[in-house]
């Protein structure tokens, strides 16, 4: 493995240099933007004792024309996973979409349906574009979280756990994706969204980002970005499926794939719950007081980001 070479690919990678777009957003609220907009992928709001979780997200264009079923599951899924990844559990499903011609509508709507279905849940409500607009999936999670998950809690030394699903597909027509969830029942892939939310409840994990269209090297460099630390990344012990190479594979979004931050002492517990529900759940790094992000593979390190010079989101 080149580690130069997987540097390279990822600091150019689109998923990821796309992400630098967003401050332009707090730009141009300019002093009517919160503090801390840019920490999370969801909001919270207090509502007696516990929060209420809001998370929204859409699919590139592109994507929805090329594959409009799996980008109306994918909406469903970013959302839910931004909601699961703050310690929430989804309740609620509002959506946007649009396409160029009746046919690709359909098919991204059935994709929303049948993936809030998996949830337990439907399609609430929401607004349709006219037929012949921009291609759109954009999808709204309302949930409930008893004790918050944040991006923003790292702290040096919380170990970097990578959650995934192993055993999924590749969609023909997205190469950067990851099916975990057909061939799986509704209860089994539930039982992983719960398995997570209860530890998040029981305060065994310090920090969590669902595993996004930046990749995964691209998501844990925008949490540790967010918690204002650097880290060392160990490239071997991120499992790679047969058949990927590992650029690929590192520029990956997720259908079920978290990044999480855990204390040493807890680590077994955390790892051995989440096996139990058929994850790969494996410690890959963890979070250091430097400015800089290190990919490690053996004896060869290298640093990908250094936030003394680069960002991301800030």
């Amino acid at each position: 493995m080149d580690i130069k070479q997987i540097i390279n690919g990822i600091r150019n990678f689109e998923g990821l240099t796309r992400k630098r777009e967003i401050p332009s957003a707090l730009k141009a609220m300019g002093s009517l933007a919160p503090d801390g907009i840019l920490d999370e992928d969801g909001v919270l709001l207090r509502h007696g004792g516990e929060y209420i979780v809001i998370a929204c997200d859409s699919i590139q264009p592109e994507i929805c024309r090329k594959a409009p079923y799996f980008a109306g599951r994918s909406a469903v899924f970013a959302s839910v996973n931004d909601v699961a990844a703050m310690g929430g559990k989804p309740l609620k499903i509002v959506n946007a979409a649009g396409a160029e011609d009746e046919d690709n509508l359909k098919k991204i709507i059935c994709g929303m349906a049948e993936a809030a279905q998996i949830f337990g849940l439907t399609i609430d409500g929401g607004h349709i574009l006219p037929t012949g607009s921009l291609a759109n999936a954009t999808v709204t999670v309302v949930g409930t979280a008893k004790k918050p998950l944040l991006s923003s809690t790292l702290r040096p030394n919380h170990l970097l756990l990578f959650v995934t699903d192993l055993k999924g597909t590749r969609p023909n027509n997205w190469c950067h994706a990851w099916n975990t969830t057909t061939g799986k029942s509704n209860q089994q892939i539930r039982g992983r969204y719960t398995a997570l939310r209860r530890l998040a409840e029981e305060g065994m994990l310090t920090a969590g980002k669902d595993i996004s269209n930046a990749g995964i090297l691209g998501t844990i460099a925008i949490l540790l970005e967010t918690s204002n630390v650097g880290g060392i990344i160990d490239l071997k012990a991120i499992k790679i499926p047969k058949g990927i190479t590992p650029l690929d594979w590192y520029c990956t979004f997720l259908s079920f794939g978290f990044i999480l931050g855990v204390q040493r002492k807890n680590t077994k517990k955390v790892i051995s719950r989440l096996k139990r529900k058929g994850l790969f759940a494996n410690i890959i790094g963890y979070a250091t007081s430097s400015s800089e992000i290190i990919l490690k593979h053996e004896t060869d390190t290298a640093i990908l980001f250094d936030w003394k010079y680069d960002t991301i989101i800030k």
